[in-house]
């Protein structure tokens, strides 16, 4: 994974244009795929991903970007982590913060690959069929990432993309009687205004 990224970033030198104005706001919206799906179980595959991101490039296209991302998973099977359950909810909160290199391949395509750390609280809400009380468990850690992104400018200002970030490191959150990992993927397509 660290190859494909290293050159990716070698690609993306190459390439010349102008770098349109920020800051830059997206709304998204995609999939969070968390590895381990052993531990994570039904929840692993979240489909409901939003976020907003903001992005502050300076002339060459380097600058900071932040942003938050929630996402959930949902499972009605009867039994998680060998328990007999109802339901299942897992939630995953994310605030990061990072740095950005956007490269312009023309006046209207822009490439991007960036890296940062996010704060992750994930929490998981357990309806046991053995137990009249529901059990609630959350846990929260930081976890780096890095992230491949395009986006296209359909006027100066409103802008399109997708974006695929990797969570690299396996810490693993303090949930329940398992202890999930919090690497994985999430894919997420965006619309965006550059101000």
């Amino acid at each position: 994974m660290k190859q494909t990224f290293v050159i990716a970033t070698l690609l993306l030198a190459s390439c010349q244009g102008t770098q349109p104005r920020t800051p830059h706001l997206d709304a998204m919206y995609g999939v969070r795929d968390l590895e381990g799906s052993s531990t994570w179980e039904q929840t692993d595959e979240q489909n409901n991903a939003v976020g907003v991101h903001a992005e502050f490039a300076a002339a060459d296209g380097f600058g900071p970007e932040l942003g938050y991302i929630h996402s959930s998973g949902d499972s009605n099977d009867p039994r998680y982590v060998n328990r007999g359950t109802n339901s299942v909810k897992t939630t995953v909160r994310e605030l990061y913060v990072g740095v950005r290199q956007n490269y312009m391949v023309n006046n209207w395509w822009q490439l991007s690959v960036s890296g940062g750390a996010s704060v992750i609280k994930a929490k998981t809400d357990v309806d046991l069929n053995y137990v009249t009380e529901n059990y609630s468990d959350n846990d929260t850690n930081i976890v780096p990432y890095a992230q491949l992104g395009t986006r296209a400018f359909f006027t100066d200002e409103l802008t399109g993309g997708v974006s695929y970030r990797y969570y690299f490191l396996d810490e693993n959150a303090n949930l329940f009687v398992t202890n999930p990992e919090l690497d994985g993927g999430l894919l997420m397509f965006s619309i965006g205004y550059s101000f």
